[in-house]
C-alpha cells in the first residue's frame, strides 16, 4: 500500500520517516541477576570508598604525573611509565562517544540505593547514532541542510583544512543530539567528525529521495563495523570478540538432491552473559562498573596539532583546557583543529609524515594510559556532580554509584563467569601498588567493588618491562576476562538485537571504503576519519 496522503497530497507524517532502532528507548537490567550485591554499611560505606579512591589518585605531586608535564623532548612528546603504546589516545574518547550513543541515565543518584529494574534509558539500546541523528530532518530540520548536517565555524591549525567545529547556539552550546557530546572537546570533534562521514557519504550516493535515509543506513553500518572490529579488538582483545562472533559454515543436505549445499559463512554471536529475554537492555555491571575502564586511560595532557602545545585534560584556565561546553572557534580556540594522526591509526603512507617532514621527528601517535588503578590528578578535582554535592573525584563517584546500583563483587562476578578470582597479592591500587587489604581495614580484600577489580584484573593482565612498555607477545594490554566477556557481549549483544543492524541484516556485510588486505577488507577509525575528511 501507499503511504496515506495529507490533504496536501503529501505522505503523512510519520509513513516516509528513515527506519531507526527497534526501540526508541529501553531499561536497565542485570546480567547477573542472583548475585548478591556488595556488603557495606549504610552509615559508614560511603567513606569507607572515599578512602578506596584516595588510593586510586596519582596526586599533583608524584613523579609520574610530574614527566607528563615534561612534553617535549626534541620536537618529539616524552613518553611516561603510565602510557599503553597499544592503545593509542582516540580510543578513550571513542570508548565515551560510544557511551553517550548507547546510555543516558539523568535520574538515577549517588546517594540513594538505586534499582537497576526502574532506572530508564533515555537512549536507544543500540549502536545507531541516535546521539548523531536524533530524530531526524523532518522533526529537527535545524539541525540539517537537505540530506546534510549543518556544522559549525572553520578551526584552523590541522592539515585538515576543513575541520569545523560543531554548530551552536547564541549562547555557543552546541546543536547537536546529545549534549554530553560537547564535554570535553576531543568528543565533540569526535561528533563532527561523524557529521562529516555522512555528509561525505550523501556526496558519494545519486540525488534521491531516499538519499538521507541509505546514507544514514550506511553510517550506522559501518560505525557498528569499527566498535566490533577496531574498538572491541583493541579493548577487549581479538580473541575475545572472535569467541563472541566467529564465522560459522552451515552445511546441510538438500532433500530430495543429494548433494550438499554451499556453506555459508554466517556471524552468530555466542552470548554467554548477555542474555535479553523479549528486547536488548542496558546491564548495570556493564554501564556502572566495567565500561568505565576508560577512565583510567585518560592522559593529563594531550597535543592536538603541530602548532597547538600541550593542553590540559581539565583546568580552570580556559585556554589551555580541554573542557567542554563553549565553542572551539574562539581564540585561541580556533587554533585547535585536530590532526587525527596524533589520535587515531593512519594509513602507513600518512603515518610517515607524523614522524618525519623531510628532517627531526615532529610529533608522535599519542598513547592512552594503561587500564589500571590509577586515575590521573585532574580527574580527581572535578566539579562537583549535580545533584550529589562533594564528589569531586571521578573515582569515588564510580565507586558509589556502582554500590548504590547494588552490584556484586568483582569476585562474586568472576566466580559466576568460571574465572578464578584474583588472589590477595594482585589486587593492589594505585601508583604506589597498595594492597587493598591493607585499605579500610580490609573490608574490600575478598569483595572489591566490581569497577575496580576490572581495573585490577586489567592491570595484573599487562606484562611491562623499563618504563612500561609492553613487550610483544609476552602481555596484553586490554581488559582482562572478566571485564573484557561483559563489555564484548554486552556490545556485540545490543548490535544483534538491533533489527536494522547490519548483523541481523547482512551479517556477511563488508564496507565499502577502507582497505583490502590478504586477510579481507580492513575499516578502522582511521579510515572513517579519512572519508570524513573529504566533507
Amino acid at each position: 500500500m501507499p503511504p496515506p496522503q495529507s490533504a496536501h497530497a503529501q505522505p503523512q507524517r510519520g509513513f516516509d520517516s528513515t527506519p531507526g532502532s527497534s526501540t526508541r528507548d529501553g531499561r536497565f537490567g542485570r546480567m547477573f541477576r542472583t548475585l548478591p550485591p556488595l556488603d557495606l554499611p549504610e552509615a559508614t560505606g560511603e567513606q569507607l570508598l572515599a578512602d578506596l579512591a584516595a588510593a586510586m589518585a596519582t596526586g599533583p605531586e608524584d613523579p609520574l604525573v610530574r614527566e607528563t608535564q615534561i612534553v617535549t623532548e626534541g620536537g618529539k612528546d616524552a613518553g611516561d611509565d603510565e602510557e599503553n603504546l597499544a592503545i593509542p589516545a582516540g580510543y578513550t574518547y571513542l570508548g565515551q562517544f560510544i557511551d553517550h550513543d548507547i546510555t543516558f541515565d539523568p535520574g538515577s543518584s549517588l546517594t540513594k540505593l538505586n534499582d537497576p529494574d526502574a532506572l530508564h534509558n533515555f537512549r536507544t539500546p543500540a549502536l545507531d547514532l541516535d546521539s548523531v541523528y536524533g530524530s531526524g530532518p523532518d522533526d529537527e530540520p535545524f539541525r540539517y541542510e537537505g540530506d546534510k548536517f549543518i556544522l559549525g565555524t572553520q578551526l584552523t591549525g590541522s592539515p585538515d583544512a576543513r575541520a569545523k567545529d560543531l554548530p551552536r547556539a547564541a549562547n555557543h552550546r552546541a546543536i547537536i543530539g546529545d549534549h554530553r557530546n560537547d564535554e570535553n572537546v576531543i568528543v565533540a570533534q569526535l561528533h563532527s567528525v561523524m557529521m562529516r562521514f555522512h555528509n561525505a557519504i550523501v556526496d558519494d550516493l545519486p540525488d534521491t529521495r531516499d538519499r538521507f535515509k541509505i546514507a544514514q543506513q550506511r553510517v550506522q553500518w559501518h560505525y557498528q563495523w569499527v566498535v566490533i572490529w577496531d574498538f572491541l579488538s583493541r579493548i577487549c582483545g581479538k580473541a575475545v570478540v572472535q569467541d563472541i562472533l566467529p564465522m560459522e559454515p552451515y552445511v546441510g543436505a538438500v532433500h530430495g538432491i543429494g548433494h550438499t549445499a554451499l556453506a555459508v559463512n554466517v556471524r552468530r554471536p555466542r552470548l554467554l552473559f548477555y542474555l535479553p529475554q523479549e528486547r536488548a537492555f542496558m546491564p548495570v555491571e556493564f554501564s556502572g562498573a566495567a565500561y568505565r575502564f576508560g577512565h583510567s586511560m585518560v592522559r593529563p595532557f594531550y597535543r592536538l596539532n603541530e602548532h597547538s602545545g600541550p593542553l590540559a585534560t581539565f583546568s580552570a584556565d580556559p585556554k589551555t583546557s580541554l573542557s567542554g561546553f563553549q565553542p572551539i572557534a574562539g581564540d585561541p580556540r580556533k587554533t585547535w583543529g585536530f590532526d587525527w594522526r596524533l589520535f587515531f591509526p593512519a594509513a602507513a603512507a600518512d603515518q610517515a609524515l607524523v614522524f618525519a617532514k623531510g628532517g627531526p621527528p615532529v610529533m608522535r601517535l599519542q598513547p592512552s594510559y594503561k587500564i589500571d588503578t590509577q586515575i590521573v590528578d585532574p580527574l580527581v578535582h572535578l566539579p562537583p556532580a549535580q545533584f550529589s554535592p562533594g564528589f569531586h573525584s571521578l573515582a569515588l563517584r564510580n565507586l558509589v554509584r556502582g554500590w548504590r546500583l547494588g552490584l556484586p563483587s568483582g569476585q562474586a562476578v568472576a566466580r559466576a563467569m568460571g574465572v578464578e578470582p584474583l588472589n590477595e597479592a594482585d589486587l593492589v591500587i594505585g601508583p604506589r601498588h597498595t594492597p587493598i587489604a591493607q585499605i579500610a581495614g580490609g573490608i574490600f580484600a575478598n569483595d572489591t567493588p566490581l569497577w575496580l577489580y576490572v581495573l585490577a584484573e586489567a592491570q595484573k593482565n599487562m606484562e611491562t618491562s623499563g618504563k612500561g612498555v609492553v613487550r610483544p607477545n609476552t602481555g596484553s594490554a586490554t581488559l582482562g576476562p572478566v571485564g573484557a566477556r561483559i563489555v564484548a557481549e554486552t556490545t556485540i549483544g545490543l548490535i544483534t538485537e538491533d533489527r536494522f543492524s547490519f548483523l541481523r541484516n547482512e551479517p556477511n556485510w563488508t564496507p565499502h571504503y577502507g582497505r583490502d588486505t590478504f586477510a579481507g577488507r580492513v575499516f578502522e577509525m582511521g579510515d572513517l576519519i579519512a572519508k570524513a575528511m573529504e566533507a
